[in-house]
C-alpha cells in the first residue's frame, strides 16, 4: 500500500536519487530539483532553461543534473547553488553517470554523443561522436572500463 503521495512538481518526474533512507532528490519537466527529507520537501534547486532529465551523485555534497537545455550542472547541495555548469552538447542531454574511480562524468544526448567530462578540469576530455545512429537516451556503467548505451530506436551498444 502506498505510504506517502508526495506532490511538488509540476510537470513529469524524470529521475530520482536516494541519498539515505530519509533523503533523495527528485528532478522534473517543470525545470526543478528537489530535495525531499522525511517525505517532505526541504530544498529546491533551479539553473536549467528546460526540463532536468537525469540526477547523480558525485559526493556526499555534491550532485550533477542534465537537461533539455544541454547542459550538465554541478550543485553544492550544503550551499544549495549550482557550483559550475558543463557545456558542449548541442542538444538536450538525457542521462548522466559519475565513475568515481577516474573522476568522470559521462552524458548522452539527442545530438548522439557519448561525452567524457573530467570534473577537476571542468572540461570535456573525449567525446565519442555518432556513437549510435539515433538519439541516446541511456547510459550506465557496467564494470571496469565498459558502459552500456541505448538509443531512443531499440539499439544498445556496449563500450570498453
Amino acid at each position: 500500500s502506498c505510504l506517502y503521495n508526495l506532490t511538488s512538481h509540476t510537470g513529469s518526474v524524470n529521475d530520482l536519487l536516494p541519498i539515505n533512507d530519509t533523503d533523495f532528490f527528485s528532478c522534473s519537466d517543470d525545470e526543478r530539483i528537489l530535495l525531499w527529507n522525511n517525505n517532505k520537501q526541504k530544498k529546491e534547486y533551479k539553473g536549467h532553461k528546460g526540463g532536468v532529465n537525469s540526477l547523480c551523485s558525485i559526493d556526499e555534497k555534491r550532485i550533477a543534473s542534465c537537461g533539455c537545455d544541454g547542459a550538465i550542472k554541478i550543485w553544492d547541495i550544503f550551499m544549495n547553488e549550482c557550483s559550475f555548469t558543463l557545456k558542449g552538447h548541442i542538444q538536450r542531454v538525457n542521462k548522466i553517470i559519475f565513475i568515481q574511480k577516474e573522476n568522470v562524468l559521462v552524458s548522452v544526448s539527442d545530438d548522439k554523443e557519448i561525452r567524457f567530462w573530467d570534473l577537476g578540469k571542468r572540461e570535456c576530455i573525449e567525446i565519442i561522436e555518432k556513437a549510435m545512429a539515433h538519439k541516446i537516451n541511456l547510459v550506465y556503467e557496467l564494470n571496469d572500463k565498459k558502459l552500456i548505451t541505448a538509443d531512443k530506436e531499440g539499439a544498445i551498444k556496449i563500450w570498453e
